[in-house]
């Protein structure tokens, strides 16, 4: 698991350029909603030529904060630049997410339920220094987690969907 994580944050910042343009950098504060919790957190993007990705660091609202389990989520999303003009830059979005939650301290290391997502959607951002941002996504979404009666873990597949938004700073 740790070598995507390291190939995701890798390709973020070891694109290909082609021209003398040097990449822009920017900073993304998001609010989102997902079948499983409200997320919020910090995104850094890099755009080049005609995509922009990103990495996010997010956290879950309900059971970080009000339920005092702390559940992370790591992802990774590029859009493809179909749209852009003097104020908006839109085009289709495909984003892969993990993130993980200690559903029972007792059980250890098999309490522990992990999410991957894989989703596709659309992205809409304003062509500004100081830019809003929204997201819609559907697709793949995996449950991984132990079964007690089983004694092994188990992955459940159903149909997953996202609404994000944000507020960023481009550099």
């Amino acid at each position: 698991m740790r070598i995507i994580f390291f190939f995701l944050f890798f390709s973020l910042f070891h694109q290909p350029h082609f021209s003398q343009k040097n990449p822009d950098f920017s900073l993304t504060y998001r609010l989102s909603i997902d079948k499983k919790d409200f997320f919020t957190g910090i995104a850094l993007g890099c755009k080049n030529h005609n995509t922009i990705s990103f990495l996010s660091l997010e956290s879950g609202i309900i059971r970080s904060f009000f339920q005092s389990r702390f559940f992370p989520r790591l992802g990774f999303n590029t859009t493809w630049i179909i749209i852009e003009n003097q104020r908006f830059v839109s085009g289709p979005l495909f984003q892969y997410s993990f993130s993980t939650v200690q559903l029972n301290a007792f059980a250890g290391k098999k309490g522990r339920v992990n999410y991957n997502d894989l989703m596709v959607g659309w992205s809409l951002k304003t062509n500004r220094r100081f830019y809003f941002k929204a997201d819609i996504l559907a697709g793949y979404h995996a449950e991984n987690s132990f079964n007690t009666y089983e004694f092994k873990r188990n992955t459940i597949g159903t149909i997953g969907y996202s609404l994000a938004s944000g507020i960023g700073y481009a550099f």
